[in-house]
């Protein structure tokens, strides 16, 4: 965690001044006791303060203060003492002293926890220039690996072109691939995820998709040969709240789906690269998505009604898993497939072919069907056509729905 403060230039002077009067005296002392290394030192400290005071003067340098804090995990206290005697031994080698908060457990915790608090260790904080901070950048230095990529930019600090591979290589992979893109209006926030677009499409092959409200995209997307597609009340483009795809995660992964999953036989094992993966079909996944959207649906454009109630989820709950059931639908992927001979977009396919998705006018017959003459289920009926009547481009009796929220 670093935490940066800009000190005032009068507060920045008078600190500095202070310094200098300190480092004077030192060095008159040090005169008296004859110890010629000593002067010399504090000859250069001094000129070097009366560098940075001239310059902060004239408002080409400015004073900060900063603190640089870090927390090691480990799960035992004998794997944390050894990892924190490597950390020391690791920065004193390149002449850094680390200085822990044994004492002050409950500040340091909260020094380096994301929460917005300040950092009440006022020891922690050094002072340092503007020059000096731009070293914390990691871009200073043109060491880093080279994994491939697309040409984002030229560095300002050491001129070299950097390159950007946002998937990594064979050799090295991302912990994840999330990158944010920050900066004032007119910034070039938007040129650059346009140039970025161009040139991953361009020269690496990657494809993209775009959430774009504004339409700031539609060009370059139509330069590029992409197609846009243009979602509304009034387009022809209908979305399906209840398709569902395969999942595939890592073997080591857990979560809910695969421990649900690891007394059946409804999935199916892959290894690429070495790596295992399980392949399987999200079906708690997907009913609480659509319970999700049954909700914000029930509630309205303006969310001025009360969301579904327990007896209305499960009646919602056991009407998806009759529509699954009614397709065959499992854990295991093939059930998403039919080996039957069909005709599909004029190609005639002899295995695996997609089976028809689950529709919502589905899981509305079978409410109807089932509990039609239940008041609990007759409100929420009515309230489910009523809401989209007011926000739907196609009627509800249509093969599949796209409600605009």
């Amino acid at each position: 965690m670093i935490d940066i403060h800009k000190e005032p230039k009068a507060k920045a002077m008078r600190s500095l001044d202070m310094q200098l009067t300190m480092l004077r005296s030192n060095l008159s002392f040090q005169r008296t006791r004859g110890n010629i290394d000593q002067e010399k030192d504090l000859d250069a400290k001094i000129q070097d303060t009366n560098n940075l005071m001239d310059e902060i003067q004239f408002n080409e340098n400015d004073s900060y203060m900063v603190s640089t804090m870090g927390v090691a995990y480990a799960e035992s206290k004998k794997e944390l003492d050894v990892l924190c005697e490597y950390i020391e031994d690791e920065m004193q080698a390149s002449h850094f002293k680390i200085a822990s908060t044994w004492n002050r457990v409950k500040s340091g915790l909260k020094a380096v926890m994301p929460l917005g608090a300040p950092n009440t260790l006022q020891d922690t904080y050094r002072n340092i220039d503007r020059r000096a901070l731009c070293t914390f950048a990691p871009f200073v230095s043109g060491s880093g690996r080279f994994n491939g990529g697309i040409p984002i930019g030229k560095n300002k600090i050491t001129g070299q072109v950097e390159f950007l591979n946002s998937f990594g290589n064979a050799d090295y992979r991302p912990p994840n691939y999330n990158i944010g893109v920050t900066g004032i209006s007119g910034s070039g926030k938007s040129l650059l995820l346009k140039m970025k677009l161009a040139r991953e499409t361009s020269l690496a092959d990657t494809h993209a998709m775009i959430i774009d409200p504004e339409g700031e995209f539609v060009k370059i997307t139509k330069r590029l040969g992409g197609i846009n597609l243009n979602i509304s009340p009034e387009s022809n483009i209908i979305i399906n709240p209840c398709a569902i795809a395969v999942t595939e995660l890592q073997i080591t992964d857990k979560d809910e789906e695969l421990e649900a999953l690891e007394q059946y036989d409804k999935k199916e094992l892959v290894e690429r690269d070495g790596v295992k993966y399980v392949r399987f079909v999200p079906i708690l996944e997907k009913i609480n998505e659509i319970l999700g959207f049954f909700d914000i649906i029930i509630r309205g454009q303006d969310f001025d009604q009360p969301g579904l109630n327990v007896f209305q989820r499960t009646m919602l709950e056991d009407a998806i898993r009759e529509v699954f059931d009614k397709h065959g639908i499992t854990s295991h992927p093939s059930s998403l497939y039919t080996d039957e001979v069909k005709k599909v977009d004029g190609q005639l396919i002899q295995s695996q072919v997609r089976k028809p998705e689950p529709e919502l006018k589905e899981i509305y017959d079978v409410i109807v069907e089932r509990h039609g003459d239940d008041v609990k289920a007759e409100e929420l009926l009515l309230r489910f056509v009523h809401s989209y009547a007011m926000v739907q481009n196609h009627y509800l009796m249509d093969k599949v729905i796209l409600a605009v929220m």
